[in-house]
């Protein structure tokens, strides 16, 4: 799942070399264009969520995003 999300936010955010640990929000690295982009993504590549289900800290950063919906039991 994490190698999934790194792979979409180096599409979406428009720059390369996003780590497990970068910082998403609070960089302004996931816009609001970016963050629509990276939803419609995961939910192309299979991973069933909701985004405005989860909490803004899920969308912290990459290793953050992959924990939370692994730890989703079921469609978040």
């Amino acid at each position: 799942m994490l190698a999934l999300i790194l792979t979409i936010l180096d599409r979406v955010c428009a720059r390369g070399g996003i780590l497990p640990d970068t910082e998403l929000l609070d960089s302004g690295l996931l816009d609001s264009l970016a963050f629509i982009r990276l939803a419609d993504e995961l939910q192309a590549a299979g991973v069933s969520f909701s985004p405005a289900r989860m909490p803004r800290a899920a969308f912290s950063t990459p290793r953050a995003l992959a924990a939370a919906l692994e730890k989703a039991d079921g469609p978040f």
